[in-house]
């Protein structure tokens, strides 16, 4: 797949933050979603990809669930996409940050549930 410059329809928006009012923020106008099946069949299409669509979406899947098992372990991953990091929400009370927290995670599809460390 050869790289390609970027060149994608922008609308502009205005920020509601009043430490910059007036300003606005630019947002990339998208042509659809596409998920794993959606990214295979693209792949497939020009007949370049030299891996057939059933073996290729196999191996994306065990990819993401090494990733999301690492994640949970507690790994950041680094990716060609970014650097993965395990996250955490909500919100917190001072009293809970004196001592070791336990937070669920969950995963894809699975509905994966492990605590952390």
């Amino acid at each position: 797949m050869k790289k390609k410059r970027a060149e994608w329809n922008v609308a502009l928006s205005p920020l509601n933050l009043k430490e910059v009012e007036g300003q606005l923020m630019p947002r990339v106008c998208l042509r659809g979603t596409l998920t794993l099946d959606g990214l295979i069949a693209r792949m497939s299409a020009d007949g370049t990809c030299p891996v057939r669509p059933g073996l290729l979406e196999m191996c994306a899947n065990l990819l993401a669930d090494a990733i999301m098992d690492s994640l949970v372990d507690g790994y950041a991953v680094n990716t060609p996409l970014g650097i993965l990091t395990p996250t955490v929400t909500g919100t917190w009370q001072v009293a809970d940050l004196c001592r070791p927290l336990r937070v669920p995670v969950t995963g894809r599809k699975c509905a994966l549930h492990r605590a952390c460390g």
